[in-house]
């Protein structure tokens, strides 16, 4: 609070927002959400104000982790489809690959696995092309896991296989 009272009397809005960012950082990790959003839709303000879309995904994809955690899970996936919708224009893949894996977990959460099989697609796709292996391979889980639900087990069992192959390239545990 010190920081943005100080960037606001030397009027550094780069400043302000930096602060109000990491205020509502701190508020979500303490739990209390209601300062978190507070501090986001500010934040989420003066991005939209200076026309910085890619801030504001990054921002939105914050309101909506806020509102999970919260358990407002709707409220939560209208702001990661507000992310998504602006990383599909901005050109972030890794953020849109972000956006699709927070979106097939609450559809498949919800039971929605026609919906959640497209996002991990989606996901899939971005992070084979970006070169990460451990996102891609865990995008694989997301798909075997809900092939499974769908009774697709063969598909399912190839999808987790190539998983497991990529996190033993990796050397992941």
């Amino acid at each position: 609070k010190k920081a943005l009272k100080y960037r606001q009397e030397i009027n550094d809005a780069d400043g302000i927002n930096n602060s109000l960012f990491s205020m509502a950082n701190a508020y979500q990790y303490l739990g209390d959400y209601v300062m978190a959003l507070k501090y986001n839709f500010e934040c989420l303000a003066y991005y939209e104000r200076i026309g910085n879309r890619a801030q504001a995904a990054g921002v939105y994809h914050n309101i909506a982790i806020c509102y999970q955690d919260a358990g407002k899970k709707e409220e939560a996936v209208n702001y990661y489809k507000k992310a998504l919708a602006i990383n599909l224009t901005t050109g972030k893949k890794d953020w849109l690959g972000k956006n699709y894996l927070m979106l097939a977990g609450y559809y498949s959460e919800i039971n929605n696995i026609d919906e959640a099989l497209k996002c991990y697609e989606g996901a899939r796709e971005i992070y084979q092309n970006l070169g990460l292996r451990l996102m891609y391979g865990m995008t694989l889980v997301g798909v075997g896991a809900n092939l499974s639900h769908k009774g697709m087990y063969a598909q399912a069992i190839d999808s987790l296989h190539r998983a497991l192959s990529i996190f033993r390239e990796i050397k992941d545990k």
